[in-house]
């Protein structure tokens, strides 16, 4: 799971430390992506609703099966995860929910795809599109995908060593507004 709080600072930063431990606490070998995403958000929801006030948190939580391949990836607001097969192949996870906290009863749908062919997963908060759309205008959430493809078809290091490196190029990574956190999954 990849999750970011609204905000910023050690207000955001402790309702993540809530959002851990609501996790944390869930049996996820029992549960769908889905129900996981439900609970931490009815908890949430009690919470922001009854206590902090306007508050949420966009987060990702994906389950993959080796066995048969498939990856199952419930999303409450966050940006859509990349998956990238080696070839300039992306395909970006659109399906999506409201972000945690928000709505106290909500089932969360999940986005179920054959992921056998992808060699990796890219998980992202909103801090690195915000990030890149301020410095370089002609990127966007929407361009990142196609930044991936393009420097992917032919990168010898890996898609995503090769995207990271433009990024660097391009932007500074260490600057900015808001947190940036991104991660490579490795499918094998």
């Amino acid at each position: 799971m990849l999750a970011d709080a609204m905000g910023h600072g050690v207000p955001a930063a402790m309702i993540m430390v809530m959002v851990k431990l609501i996790f944390k606490s869930l049996d996820c070998n029992k549960l769908t992506p889905g129900e996981v995403m439900s609970r931490i958000n009815s908890r949430l929801a009690g919470i922001f609703i009854n206590e902090i006030g306007e508050m949420f948190v966009t987060g990702v939580y994906m389950e993959y099966d080796k066995a048969d391949g498939e990856l199952v990836c419930c999303n409450a607001g966050h940006p859509p995860p990349l998956l990238f097969d080696g070839r300039g192949e992306v395909k970006k996870l659109t399906a999506s929910n409201t972000p945690l906290g928000i709505m106290g009863d909500n089932n969360f749908r999940v986005e179920a795809i054959d992921a056998a062919d992808f060699k990796e997963i890219f998980i992202y908060t909103d801090g690195l599109v915000d990030h890149i759309s301020s410095k370089s205008p002609d990127l966007s959430q929407d361009h990142i995908d196609h930044i991936y493809k393009k420097i992917g078809e032919g990168a010898e290091d890996g898609g995503f060593t090769a995207f990271y490196r433009e990024l660097k190029n391009q932007i500074d990574l260490n600057k900015g507004n808001d947190d940036i956190t991104y991660m490579l999954l490795k499918i094998d």
